[in-house]
């Protein structure tokens, strides 16, 4: 009987298992495709959308024409400067100066004339015509008032002065000697209450007759004042 060495028989095997197990396949190689650099184009409207939404961010926070390095008009200029015909830039100039009109406004309302003109301008540095400007100084250009109409100014009666009750008490003593019905014209239902309480004291025991309207220019309107 042969007998087969057993170092023999191990390299048998082991010859045996190798041409049973399947030669590895090669991982397939995935396709890699270059990707071209962005146009000129698509650089500009990069660009563009990037200096719309930091001028929509500036326009929402009123920050319009400051600070320097953060403001609506600037950022929507540097649009312009690269699309003169961008819709939303020019929609933006508008809102821009629409919102220097209602500054200038509540400053004319508010008694500060100066500012109200500061705001003016650059309203119409941006998309405001002189015209519209005009337009709003002319509701609040000082005009001699009727002889029956004292007008009372807006700052020395926000701050409620000596100047401004001292004119409260003589335009009562009047509506006591002309026996006049008045009407009390105040930017907010208190003031008028105010101004009327002012009044009603100068005149201890006669009783004075009107009401209080609201408006933007305070005043009292003394109905029967004769000439």
């Amino acid at each position: 009987m042969l007998v087969i060495p057993y170092r023999f028989v191990t390299l048998i095997v082991c010859v045996l298992l190798a041409a049973c197990v399947p030669s590895a396949q090669p991982a397939p190689v995935s396709e890699v495709y270059a990707v071209p650099p962005p146009t000129a184009e698509q650089r500009q409207q990069r660009l563009l959308r990037m200096l719309l939404a930091r001028a929509q961010l500036a326009l929402h926070k009123d920050q319009l024409m400051t600070p320097a390095n953060d403001n609506a008009y600037g950022w929507y200029l540097q649009v312009l400067s690269h699309d003169g015909s961008n819709a939303e830039a020019h929609w933006g100039m508008r809102e821009i100066g629409d919102r220097y009109l209602e500054l200038a406004e509540q400053a004319f309302v508010s008694g500060n004339d100066n500012k109200a003109e500061v705001f003016l301008s650059r309203a119409q540095r941006i998309s405001v015509t002189p015209a519209i400007a005009a337009q709003l100084r002319g509701k609040y250009t000082t005009k001699a008032p009727p002889e029956n109409e004292f007008p009372l100014e807006r700052r020395a009666l926000s701050a409620k002065s000596d100047a401004i009750i001292a004119q409260l008490v003589e335009i009562a003593v009047l509506a006591r000697e002309q026996s006049s019905r008045l009407t009390i014209y105040a930017r907010t239902d208190a003031e008028g209450r105010w101004i009327y309480k002012q009044m009603r004291n100068a005149v201890n025991g006669y009783r004075l007759r009107g009401n209080i309207q609201l408006s933007k220019v305070p005043r009292v309107v003394l109905i029967d004042l004769n000439g």
